[in-house]
Order: structure tokens, then C-alpha cells, then sequence
């Protein structure tokens, strides 16, 4: 598969290319979704690797089963691969096209995971979040802020918004994916990896709204449940009715809180 992805690139810059030059990002990527699934056709696929059919006949039927979907410049483009083989290479070019395109219009493909279904209010947030150009910018307004209560400091909190919304998107966007795809794909191997005693302190989780909320005494969580099971001895800690960044909000019990946890510790 890396091999094909590795052959298909070329191709796939040059049809971006001739789509660039000719302002038609739209009308390539449709040809070459069409393209794509056409060769993808087990029929098809038989009859590139049968001797009674040339090169021609395979851009023929391409052609002709795309219909207006192809241009005279995409049929060029098919019988340049029929003539060198890759016409099977069609799917990886096709999807290695998109993410040159996604490059340029700032498009960015992306699947909501959630543990609980979202409502039409918070699904319309997303929606409206990614659809602006700048979106990213007041989504991590948003995200940050909820992060803090009422008895948070008004200036800390509006510095620490500020500078997260200067964070380029460039960076922010890749940050956040991996924040998710860590918890989502990684998390699980990290924590049995562990071989050093491990305090965790939590203060806020999500409700069943996605609302963010502080944690009450006492109070516990599914990750916290989740750690206790897969570490057992782990301590855990919870600071009461405060926000996201006990570090800030409550830096003297979090202080207290590591400076009993170190003197807990084998010497």
C-alpha cells in the first residue's frame, strides 16, 4: 500500500497542477472520484490485465462510463496512466489529489467521535465552528473559557484565551486532532507502560450535555474508574468545585497535593 501511495504521488501533483492552471479544483476532483471508482470496478480491474484489451479501449470505457464527469484534459490525463500501467493507481491518486486541493481551499475532513450522541445545538456549533474560515480561532475561545469559574481570576483567564487564540492554525488544528486520536488510540498503551508511581489530580470532567463542569467531593468519573482499574495503585486526587487548571486556580493545594505525594515515596 505504501508502494502504491509512493507511485501514485506523481500523478496525483500533476492533475493538481493541470487543475490549478485552469481553475477547475472542483471539476478534477469529480473526474477523479469517478475515475477512481470506476477502476475500482472488479470487471474493470480484470480487463486491464486481460491481452484483448489495449490501453485505448481501457481509456474508452472510462471515458464513456464517466460521461460529462470527464474533460478532453482528464481523458488525456487517463490515457497518460493506461499508457504506463497505473491506470489501478486511480484511488491513490484520486485521494493523494484531495489532500493537495484541502492544502489550498483550507478544507479539512473531519469526524466527530463522541462518547454521548450530540444535540442539534451542539452539533450545529461544530458545524458552524468548521465551516467559518478562521473557525479554530473562536472554538478555542470557547473550549478555554469553559475551562475556568466564576472564581477565576478575570485577567488570568482572559490572558490565557488570548494566547490560545493566537496559537497559528497551522499548529493548533494538528494539536488538537492528536490530543484526541492519543486518548482515542494510544492511551491505553501509555498507562500500561507506566512503571513509576503516578498521582492524578482531576477537577472538571463532561456531562452527558458536553458541558464542561467542576467535580464535587467525592465525586468520581469513568476515566477515573478507568484508571483505578488499570493502575491499582495509583493515587487519586480531586479538587472540588474549581476549573480546569487547579495548577492556576488552586496552585496551593496542588502544591500541597505533590509536595505529600514526593514525600510519600520510597527512598
Amino acid at each position: 500500500m505504501a508502494e502504491r501511495a509512493t507511485i501514485a504521488r506523481p500523478y496525483a501533483k500533476a492533475a493538481f497542477h493541470y487543475a490549478q492552471e485552469s481553475k477547475a479544483f472542483a471539476e478534477w476532483s469529480q473526474g477523479l472520484k469517478a475515475a477512481a471508482e470506476i477502476v475500482a470496478d472488479p470487471r474493470l480491474a480484470a480487463l486491464t490485465k486481460s491481452p484483448q484489451w489495449s490501453q485505448a479501449d481501457l481509456v474508452s470505457i472510462i471515458a464513456d462510463v464517466a460521461g460529462d464527469k470527464f474533460n478532453p484534459a482528464m481523458q488525456n490525463f487517463v490515457r497518460v496512466l493506461a499508457e504506463n500501467h497505473r491506470l489501478l493507481l486511480l484511488p491513490e491518486i484520486a485521494a493523494h489529489y484531495e489532500v493537495l486541493r484541502s492544502d489550498i481551499d483550507n478544507i479539512v475532513d473531519v469526524e466527530v467521535v463522541s462518547a454521548v450522541e450530540l444535540n442539534a445545538a451542539q452539533a450545529d456549533t461544530l458545524k458552524q465552528a468548521f465551516a467559518t474560515p478562521d473557525g479554530l480561532t473562536p472554538l478555542l475561545g470557547r473550549w478555554f473559557r469553559d475551562m475556568f469559574t466564576a472564581k477565576s481570576d478575570p485577567a488570568v483567564v482572559a490572558s490565557v484565551v488570548e494566547r490560545a487564540q493566537r496559537m497559528p492554525r497551522a499548529i493548533g488544528e494538528p494539536l488538537l486532532l492528536d490530543l484526541v486520536r492519543h486518548d482515542t488510540t494510544r492511551l491505553t498503551a501509555s498507562l500500561a507502560s507506566l512503571r513509576a508511581p503516578v498521582l492524578a489530580v482531576q477537577t472538571t470532567f463532561a456531562n452527558e450535555k458536553r458541558e464542561r463542569r467542576s467535580l464535587g467531593k467525592g465525586q468520581t468519573t469513568p476515566f477515573l474508574d478507568m484508571l483505578r482499574a488499570r493502575i491499582p495503585t495509583i493515587r487519586i486526587e480531586v479538587i472540588a468545585d474549581t476549573g480546569h487548571f487547579p495548577q492556576i486556580d488552586e496552585a496551593a493545594q496542588v502544591n500541597a497535593l505533590l509536595d505529600s505525594f514526593i514525600a510519600s515515596l520510597p527512598t
